[in-house]
């Protein structure tokens, strides 16, 4: 039976129901899942798309589109669903994956949550960076305990996030060439929002 989860369509954040003790941890991808997405990866960097910035998010950003090989983001998808489970606790469904994202320089990634109905426990998957000796990348995202945490990934790690419940971006302007990983989000199966819309 579904848990009923009563908010409005304003409320965000700490509003939202929390399921790790912080909101955010990094682990390492499993290596048979990693050798996947590299493969995967090689491909995909024969056909980059141009994206355009949405919402105000992101900008001076690529994807490299995964619906050309939909079988095997279907196959990571759900590989990597029994750890995000075992971290959140609770029982998900797999809801939304894209492509690589490709940042260039200049990109900034405002702070933001994330869809509550399709986005409340999601990682980002750090596939690739060169920096061209500049400054890494972080991702700043605010914790249950209401602090701000800069997060610093090399290719393989794996930041698993309550993104609807937790702040979250990269404010400042990326300075190096290029900056690549991909999301992946999950849905809350026993949890029933109630006076909320989903967001596009």
């Amino acid at each position: 039976m579904k848990k009923h989860f009563f908010t409005n369509s304003e409320e965000v954040g700490n509003n939202m129901p929390h399921f790790t003790n912080n909101g955010f941890e990094v682990v390492k991808c499993p290596d048979s899942i990693w050798e996947v997405i590299t493969d995967l990866y090689k491909i995909c960097l024969q056909a980059p798309v141009k994206e355009e910035p949405f919402a105000g998010l992101h900008n001076n950003a690529y994807l490299y589109d995964f619906e050309p090989y939909i079988g095997i983001v279907r196959h990571i998808h759900n590989s990597l669903l029994p750890l995000h489970e075992f971290w959140s606790n609770t029982i998900l469904e797999p809801t939304a994956i894209w492509g690589i994202r490709s940042y260039t320089k200049g990109s900034q990634l405002m702070y933001h949550t994330d869809r509550p109905l399709t986005h409340h426990i999601s990682c980002i998957v750090m596939v690739d960076k060169d920096l061209n000796g500049k400054e890494d990348w972080p991702l700043s995202i605010k914790g249950h305990d209401g602090k701000f945490y800069d997060i610093y990934t090399e290719p393989k790690d794996i930041i698993l996030y309550e993104s609807t419940a937790c702040l979250h971006g990269r404010p400042k302007e990326f300075q190096g060439k290029y900056f690549r990983n991909f999301y992946m989000h999950y849905g809350v199966r026993d949890l029933e929002y109630v006076g909320i819309r989903n967001r596009k």
